[in-house]
């Protein structure tokens, strides 16, 4: 095709994308809902080739544990990777994706959620990701206990430590469901995230490691898409009661989760995926553990406004030295959890 026919390929992509999103009402929650989709593809396509959950949490753990085997600490690893990438797709193609901090976000605030969301996931066994589109996809009594415990408790810290006002959200006595993104740059980040999917899927088989790579690059641009990246929008979701509540965000797990879902189940059901036996999560005790780690989570996630996997993107995205403090106490809460 040569460079301009790339070129113009993917503004033709883009704008059919972009105008078959126009297409949806004004004031659904449509992006929040486009977002959720690509995040329940990467999880359901993972569970089929590879027979696994997609917790960020565990990826993370997993990269910087010592103790984990080469191989999987190079596929995890390759997740994270992809992650961190997609935050530098976002700077360049969807900016709005991406919140510029307030001055009154402090270092102590991102800081103090990191080491407890990183707490909180390792002592809890999972996250938004892992217990709440992958576990509640498989519909798990566990999972389902672990994000009904840090949805209370996200609101609660959000609430009480004022997240909204830190970072400057909107207050009026409205209900949002517009994700914070533009639809131009939605569409553009759409656009990079169907084909990066496909990439994956091709590899999956083949390049495991390179897969994994593209399936953390599409998660995570799924993330951007839904406004996940932007504390703001994760404060105004946690905070009802501040006024101009981001309820649009509830349409990121459930679209999730429903495009997770049936994946996750056949291959429950099956025992096995396409690289032989499955290795899902059949666990459904709830414990001291999972509860205390999920209130431990939840008031991180509603202190600093972000968890595992939003963090890794926006701090490559807006390389701003809170975030990057926030992912670097979060391994650190990991770590130290790991140890109790």
């Amino acid at each position: 095709l040569g460079q301009q026919g790339l070129k113009d390929l993917m503004s033709f992509l883009v704008h059919t994308v972009h105008s078959a999103l126009e297409a949806v009402p004004i004031g659904l929650p449509t992006l929040c809902a486009v977002g959720g989709a690509v995040i329940g593809a990467v999880a359901a396509a993972r569970a089929l080739a590879f027979g696994r959950v997609t917790g960020i949490s565990g990826f993370v753990q997993r990269t910087v544990k010592p103790s984990t085997a080469a191989k999987e600490r190079t596929l995890s690893g390759s997740f994270v990777f992809g992650l961190l990438a997609a935050g530098l797709v976002l700077a360049s193609v969807a900016p709005s994706s991406l919140q510029q901090l307030p001055d009154s976000y402090t270092m102590a605030r991102a800081a103090a959620g990191g080491f407890l969301v990183g707490i909180g996931s390792t002592v809890g066994n999972g996250c938004t990701s892992g217990h709440g589109i992958c576990g509640i996809g498989r519909f798990s009594v566990r999972s389902l206990a672990n994000v009904m415990t840090f949805m209370a408790t996200g609101m609660a810290a959000a609430t009480f430590t004022g997240s909204a006002a830190a970072l400057e959200v909107q207050d009026y006595p409205a209900i949002v469901f517009v994700s914070s993104v533009s639809m131009p740059e939605g569409a553009a980040a759409l656009t990079a995230s169907i084909i990066t999917f496909l990439a994956a899927y091709v590899l999956r088989l083949h390049v495991p490691a390179l897969s994994e790579a593209l399936f953390g690059l599409t998660f995570g641009l799924g993330l951007g898409i839904s406004g996940m990246t932007r504390p703001d929008s994760v404060a105004s979701f946690l905070s009802p009661m501040h006024g101009g509540w981001q309820a649009g965000l509830m349409a990121v797990m459930g679209m999730g989760i429903l495009v997770a879902a049936p994946a996750l189940r056949s291959v429950l059901a099956r025992g096995t995926c396409e690289m032989g036996k499955a290795s899902l999560p059949r666990n459904n005790a709830i414990d001291a553990r999972l509860l205390i780690g999920g209130a431990l989570f939840g008031a991180g996630w509603g202190i600093a406004g972000v968890c595992p996997g939003p963090s890794l993107v926006a701090a490559s995205g807006s390389l701003d030295t809170r975030i990057i403090g926030y992912v670097i106490s979060m391994i650190a809460g990991m770590l130290v959890a790991a140890k109790l």
